[in-house]
């Protein structure tokens, strides 16, 4: 078996599709394959986005996918842990914690590591995940500072959780934004209660109708179970004209590239991925403070609002949309603290620290 002097890791997900937790575990494993032998495994092996998966095959991470009936899938897992020998395991949402923990404890693999990825677990599935986190998984990374704080509670060992903040690939230098019109504004992230569409289409709606910014076009892309509503919500709100909306696009980096500022209106988050991505590509920010918002949102970069007041977030769009040069600006820092504290080598750094702190444990 190849690598065998590497330490082995597996980082398992219940599927691959585009989301925030899904992209951070493919940035993982490719941050750590130079030191450490590492396999993906995916539980739903009918649900993986191409572009992961040739990011996965790009970099020769060996890639697994589990086919049939949930106990078949399980049985395959558990083999793949047994004969693969890995010694870490990385678990991220809650199916993924419940399966990776049992199967993997029945295999015998050393350390097992869980996941928080919102500033506060639903209490349904906390009372069934915090058990097997603390006594069937080694540590629990957290996304977010609110996570920890939100979660410290039910931990007994004070370093059980450790916060390790999310990272984004940052292109090596800005598009270049002139004035013009019609402005982008774009939101971006799946179609699901959390991200609150509904406050970010009034506050729109406001802008456009109440404030008189008409040289706007505000883009949507995304995907999932709200897409009925958010379509009613822009024919009530009346700016179907003046909006876009991109479902699951294969062009999203276009859309960054494109835009003139960023909206973000969610009432509940980890570290949020998308405004990352918005500073990596030098956009101004507007959004509410929810999970760790604030720690990428300062006033040199951007906005910050209540949750879902949509008359703040409008009146700091109009700020933005009639001062060229304070957008321009504000991209700018975006983008240095993008490239100051949250590249991939900072991500690297991090995991690589935490790992040799975890194999040290079971020596001391």
């Amino acid at each position: 078996m190849k690598n065998d002097h590497k330490v082995r890791v597996c980082i398992f997900i219940g599927e691959l599709t585009i989301g925030g937790a899904e992209k951070q575990a493919v940035l993982l494993a490719r941050a750590l394959k130079d030191h450490y032998h590492v396999e993906f495994i995916v539980l739903k092996g009918h649900l993986v986005e191409n572009q992961y998966a040739r990011s996965l095959q790009s970099d020769a991470i060996p890639f697994h996918t589990l086919r049939g009936s949930l106990p078949c899938r399980i049985w395959q897992l558990y083999r793949l842990f047994r004969r693969n020998r890995f010694q870490i395991v990385f678990t991220y949402l809650a199916a993924d914690i419940l399966w990776g923990s049992l199967a993997g404890r029945l295999a015998g693999i050393p350390f097992i590591v869980g996941g928080i990825r919102n500033e506060h677990i639903p209490f349904k599935k906390r009372i069934a995940l915090i058990p097997i986190m603390k006594y069937l998984q080694n540590a629990v990374i957290v996304n977010s500072r609110q996570g920890v704080e939100y979660h410290k509670k039910y931990f007994r060992k004070p370093n059980h959780l450790k916060i390790i903040e999310n990272c984004i690939e940052v292109s090596e230098e800005l598009p270049a934004r002139t004035e013009h019109h019609p402005l982008n504004i774009l939101q971006v992230g799946r179609f699901i209660w959390k991200k609150d569409y509904e406050t970010a289409i009034r506050c729109i709606s406001y802008l456009y109708h109440q404030l008189g910014q008409t040289n706007i076009c505000y883009h949507i892309a995304g995907y999932g179970s709200a897409e009925t509503s958010i379509r009613q919500w822009l024919c009530d709100y009346q700016i179907e004209p003046v909006t876009q909306l991109h479902i699951k696009p294969d062009y999203l980096a276009e859309l960054y590239r494109t835009a003139d500022i960023y909206l973000s209106s969610s009432v509940e988050e980890g570290f949020p991925n998308t405004i990352m991505e918005a500073m990596s590509h030098g956009l101004p920010i507007v959004a509410t403070i929810a999970g760790d918002t604030a720690q990428l949102v300062t006033p040199d970069n951007g906005f910050l609002s209540p949750r879902k007041d949509f008359g703040q977030l409008a009146a700091a769009l109009h700020t933005l949309c009639n001062q060229y040069h304070l957008r321009i600006r504000m991209g700018n820092c975006s983008y240095e603290k993008i490239k100051k504290h949250y590249t991939m080598e900072a991500f690297r750094a991090k995991y690589e620290a935490f790992l040799q702190e975890l194999l040290q444990s079971k020596t001391n």
